[in-house]
């Protein structure tokens, strides 16, 4: 069983690792499709494969057919630059997941605050004393609460300003690497989107 299948394992062991890089795992290719090849076979294919110099080869040629086919496009630097854009992980604003937006949250939060305020000075008397202190404080906790809603919301719009100007450094230096060069790094974010399961 091993002999037969061995031609066509050491084509997938190439087709694999050419399009995943030379580390990739191969264990579930194995389990998938040559589940009855011994283990130490198995891996004496994948190591023959590996030293072969083919995936490498593979990948190579892979990259100088994007990079050709990317040429004939009318602005191949930009058209590389949204090809790198569109595998980076989108930045979530705090608008994505709130659908009131985030001014219209914020103006809600500036409410509660105002509206707390508010009961706080019915339960204070005309001589400044509190009358009803459970109330008051419970005012006064919804402010703190409403403060840190508030702090939270800013904090994430920060970190996704900071997100995009991450995202437009990297762009605008792939967009200053020679043509192979940033289509190699197109290819590798290609795969580690592949491997980390982050593809957008």
């Amino acid at each position: 069983m091993a002999r037969e299948a061995r031609p066509q394992a050491m084509k997938d062991i190439a087709r694999a690792l050419a399009r995943n890089g030379p580390e990739h795992d191969l264990r579930p290719l194995k389990s998938r499709k040559y589940a009855d090849v011994p283990a130490a076979t198995w891996w004496r294919w994948v190591k023959t494969v590996r030293d072969s110099g083919a995936p490498a080869r593979k990948a190579a040629k892979r990259v100088k057919k994007h990079v050709a086919q990317r040429a004939k496009q009318a602005d191949p630097a930009a058209s590389i630059t949204e090809a790198v854009a569109e595998q980076l992980p989108a930045v979530v604003k705090p608008e994505d997941v709130a659908c009131t937006g985030v001014i219209s949250a914020m103006d809600r939060i500036k409410e509660c605050m105002d509206d707390a305020n508010r009961v706080k000075e019915f339960c204070r008397t005309e001589s400044g004393k509190i009358r009803n202190p459970k109330l008051y404080l419970v005012a006064s906790r919804h402010i703190l609460d409403s403060m840190k809603t508030a702090a939270t919301i800013s904090r994430q719009l920060m970190d996704a300003q900071r997100l995009e100007q991450f995202h437009r450094a990297i762009l605008d230096e792939i967009s200053e690497l020679e043509p192979e060069m940033a289509e190699r790094v197109l290819d590798r974010l290609d795969r580690l989107n592949l491997e980390w399961g982050a593809a957008v």
